[in-house]
């Protein structure tokens, strides 16, 4: 399995999966879990038995896509145990997943298996108790939230299912460490800007895959704009190998072109980036999608909060010889 660890070693883990075109990130603080999306088919489960945990304690879901709803289903076709779970409703998803998993939960409720359910609105702080790690719901806003989906913001600009997309960061010791935007696009940036709230992160999972967050002309402006908020020294992208010919180039230059020059890594081999399959990628313990068929790049990324980067995994310059190696014409180059 493939892994590349970008942050520094403590017991406070944050590990972006790859599962292919979607996205799933668990924090590992403890014994606390607390887990943003659930990515698709059963990547998740198999993560969470490598790792040995059989609760989580609190699940956020972004939005009711399901490339980042999908592994909900075995989760609870397991019986893992989940506490709390923090998502919106989406009035104008219709999709039958999006249906099954409302009635399931729903069911749960009747029969006494009910977890916690809480808006996931801005300005909510989760937290379990002796954990370092906090989430902080930073989007969507209230007048996102209480319209929803199909309807027009105050602006008269259309609400999508990305413009409600949760956008979440987490804190360790109230240090902001990773930002997770979801699907996040260009009307929700519009609101989360408005509110003020600080998107300062060391880290960010770019928004919507590294594909489009804009209409047009407006791309290339909504992405320099979220990293010159964020300021990210790394930059972790979420995307599948063959789907959406993801990451888009535009999103690429505006990270090249970033003040902090983020680093950049993403999950798996884009097509873009090589029309070649890896047959090799670096090797660790961590569930990762793409690595049987060699479609992994930075594969599963594992960040590290506090002390000093730890030997055993694999380093940015890892990273580097591989893309080196077996993608020469990547875009991140």
């Amino acid at each position: 399995m493939t892994a590349v660890n970008l942050g520094s070693g403590s017991n406070v883990l944050v590990d972006v999966l790859d599962v292919g075109h979607g996205s799933c990130a668990v924090v590992l603080d403890g014994q606390s879990t607390l887990v943003i999306d659930t990515g698709v088919k059963s990547y998740l489960l198999e993560y969470l038995a490598e790792a040995g945990r059989t609760s989580i304690d609190a699940l956020i879901i972004s939005h009711a896509d399901s490339d980042h709803l999908r592994g909900l289903v075995a989760l609870l076709g397991a019986g893992i145990d989940i506490k709390h779970m923090y998502w919106n409703t989406d009035s104008v998803k219709g999709s039958q997943l999006w249906r099954s998993v409302v009635f399931e939960l729903n069911a749960r409720m009747k029969t006494g298996q009910s977890v916690q359910h809480h808006d996931a609105i801005q300005g909510r702080r989760i937290h379990v108790a002796h954990a370092q790690a906090t989430i902080e719901v930073v989007s969507p806003d209230l007048e996102i939230n209480r319209l929803g989906p199909g309807q027009t913001d105050s602006s008269g600009d259309l609400i999508t299912s990305n413009s409600a997309s949760v956008v979440a960061r987490i804190d360790i010791n109230g240090s902001p460490f990773v930002l997770a935007t979801g699907d996040l696009d260009e009307v929700g940036w519009r609101h989360l800007v408005a509110s003020g709230r600080s998107v300062r992160a060391e880290y960010l999972i770019a928004p919507h895959h590294g594909g489009r967050v804009a209409v047009g002309a407006a791309q290339p402006a909504v992405s320099a704009a979220i990293l010159a908020a964020v300021r990210p020294s790394a930059v972790v992208i979420s995307n599948g190998r063959t789907a959406y010919a993801n990451p888009r180039h535009d999103v690429i230059q505006a990270l090249k072109l970033a003040p902090t020059r983020p680093y950049i890594a993403c999950t798996q081999l884009s097509e873009r980036c090589s029309n070649m399959a890896s047959s090799t990628g670096p090797v660790s313990t961590l569930m990762s999608a793409g690595h049987a068929r060699g479609h992994s790049c930075a594969g599963t990324v594992r960040l590290r909060f506090g002390l000093k980067q730890d030997p055993a995994e694999f380093s940015r310059s890892d990273h580097q010889s591989f893309i080196t190696t077996e993608a020469p014409t990547a875009l991140c180059r």
